[in-house]
């Protein structure tokens, strides 16, 4: 029997729920201690530095490749994730971007911007799919975070 509409919707906002405490929730737990590295290091980052942070550090940190497990196993796929692979196709380097700015917004930056959601950086995955690619928002975090 297939579920009604009202069904759908709750199935929906449940699990989007769900996905959104477990993906805040790995941010506040890895906060601290990135703080603390960073101040006995004297090094304050801001929201000024996130491409260079995707270009030249997340590239090169164990974390990204941690993450990437992590989804293939939650999207339910067999094996292994093949990491070296996954990251040949455009769609899984967008989303693993997208978890590296949201790490570095959330758990890295000194000054925290307001929380973008990430049901709204999923759509980055699509938008980066685009040939033509035009995002109108008056959302700043989100804006900054694209």
């Amino acid at each position: 029997m297939i579920p009604g509409p009202a069904a759908l919707r709750t199935e929906i906002t449940t699990f989007n729920a769900n996905l959104e405490d477990a993906f805040s929730a790995l941010h506040r737990n890895t906060r601290p201690s990135s703080q603390r590295w960073l101040k006995a290091g004297g090094v304050k980052r801001d929201m000024g530095e996130l491409r260079t942070f995707l270009d030249e550090e997340w590239p090169t940190l164990d974390l990204r490749d941690h993450i990437a497990r992590i989804m293939w196993t939650a999207f339910d796929l067999p094996g292994e994730a093949p990491v070296e692979r996954l990251l040949r196709f455009p769609a899984w380097r967008i989303l693993l971007d997208v978890e590296g700015a949201a790490l570095f917004a959330r758990a890295i930056v000194h000054a925290q911007p307001r929380f973008v959601q990430r049901s709204d950086l999923i759509q980055l995955v699509y938008l980066g799919a685009a040939g033509l690619r035009i995002l109108a928002t008056a959302d700043g975090p989100f804006l900054a975070l694209a």
